[in-house]
């Protein structure tokens, strides 16, 4: 893998600093000048980077914005 991406991400820290080494990782191996360096579209799909983020998606606690909800619903129902 190239140095591409962190070069650039140096030279753009502001952008970079909050993305992760995956998200870097990911990023550099699509733009890699040489299409044959590149991955495929399927080992691109099982990317770390994608496959955690997958997971992360179905993680989320929806408890927090249900209990804020469910206290405006409650009040408003009370006040009436």
């Amino acid at each position: 893998m190239t140095r591409r991406l962190p070069r650039l991400a140096r030279s753009h820290a502001k952008y970079w600093s909050k993305v992760s080494d995956d998200a870097k990782a990911f990023i550099s191996a699509l733009i890699q000048p040489n299409p044959d360096d590149r991955p495929t579209a399927e080992q691109a799909l099982k990317h770390k980077w994608l496959v955690d983020a997958a997971k992360r998606q179905h993680e989320h606690d929806l408890s927090e914005g249900f209990k804020a909800n469910w206290c405006v619903l409650f009040t408003r129902a009370s006040s009436a």
